[in-house]
């Protein structure tokens, strides 16, 4: 959704705009910052909501595994700081494209579950009535 709509961008261009400054080292660490953010606001909204999701063990099953890919997206996204060579950089990046896509393919996987969980758990429902 991010690709789409590009906020990430469009935030990223503000506070360039805002400092009236050219893409920086800072600039980049500010962007890391912000990817990180959306991370950890995923985690937070799932960790702190999971008791919702408890019904659907597939579905705790697969968000494990996007956060999991999301982790391994910040790391590679942070490649900068490790002082590698443009060979491996380049792989990292694509690595993070990579984790990127998959990640938010296994996170709508799990969405899916949990949906097709909740309506299978409510046709068993002795009080599900018209559904």
């Amino acid at each position: 959704m991010d690709d789409r709509f590009m906020f990430h961008e469009n935030l990223d261009k503000g506070i360039h705009a805002l400092f009236q400054r050219e893409e920086t080292k800072l600039s980049d660490r500010l962007d890391d910052i912000i990817v990180g953010i959306y991370r950890l606001a995923g985690i937070i909204f799932v960790t702190a909501n999971r008791r919702y999701f408890n019904f659907s063990p597939r579905f705790i099953t697969f968000a494990r595994y996007a956060l999991g890919l999301a982790f391994v997206m910040v790391v590679c996204d942070m490649r900068s700081i490790y002082g590698i060579g443009e060979t491996f950089g380049n792989a990292l990046s694509h690595l993070e494209e990579w984790t990127k896509i998959f990640g938010g393919g296994v996170l709508l996987v799990s969405l899916l579950c949990a949906l097709e969980d909740a309506l299978r758990l409510s046709r068993n429902h002795p009080f599900a009535g018209n559904l």
